[in-house]
């Protein structure tokens, strides 16, 4: 990957830089992307797809399927039978999470919070479904990019021609470093690098501050999928 930029603009620290993520994330009106989970290095298929829908102050929706529907090595579709879909949310009113596990009857559960909901399909979502929650909203906790030990700025570098600071630092309590690349137009995170697990968290087509659809909102019934 090319590299786009030596300056680091007018931030002295990672640090610095990090805080000024979380202060735009959290003055964001609405928050909309798309994303995948894929292993680093390896023709291995993705992990997981995934997309993320926002309105202030409460309405949350992270919607991800595991493994990604794609073409297998052998050429082949995996079949829809062998996808399972989830649904993590809230519509400002209560907390939910919607379940399809390959192809069966889908159910739909009343959770008690939505920071609990997050919680509970941040592991199968390979915390990609923790990692903009965190940022967008004040009651989820956890692991937050602002926790990185030992954060260091890196040389600036295009992502998919996005130029993007780059911030490496530990994970606090767990193993391993982390690389997160910040788009320097709009400091929103587009890669997140899990360097000891081999994976790359990525995001596209992010839209901040419209108007989401409502009813994106709403708990799916047992026929969504």
């Amino acid at each position: 990957m090319q590299i786009a930029s030596n300056s680091m603009a007018s931030f002295r620290t990672a640090k610095e830089l990090l805080d000024r993520v979380a202060d735009r994330y959290r003055s964001l009106s609405s928050y909309s992307d798309v994303g995948v989970i894929r292993p680093r290095g390896t023709s291995e298929p993705l992990t997981c797809w995934f997309e993320t829908d926002y309105q202030f102050p409460g309405k949350f929706r992270f919607q991800f399927i595991r493994p990604h529907p794609r073409r297998r090595r052998t050429g082949r579709w995996i079949p829809m039978y062998r996808i399972t879909k989830y649904v993590v949310g809230s519509n400002g009113n209560g907390a939910y999470l919607f379940t399809q596990e390959r192809g069966r009857h889908a159910s739909c559960n009343d959770e008690e919070s939505l920071e609990l909901a997050i919680a509970g399909a941040t592991g199968i979502s390979r915390g990609a479904a923790h990692t903009i929650g965190r940022l967008l909203l004040p009651s989820v906790e956890g692991f937050s990019l602002l926790m990185l030990r030992k954060p260091r700025l890196k040389t600036t570098r295009a992502f998919e021609g996005i130029n993007c600071y780059r911030v490496s630092g530990l994970h606090p309590w767990a193993p391993g470093r982390y690389t997160a690349w910040i788009g320097t137009e709009d400091l929103l995170l587009r890669k997140l690098i899990k360097h000891r697990a081999s994976t790359e968290e990525v995001r596209w087509d992010i839209h901040v501050d419209t108007v989401v659809d409502p009813l994106r909102f709403e708990q799916p019934g047992p026929d969504a999928c």
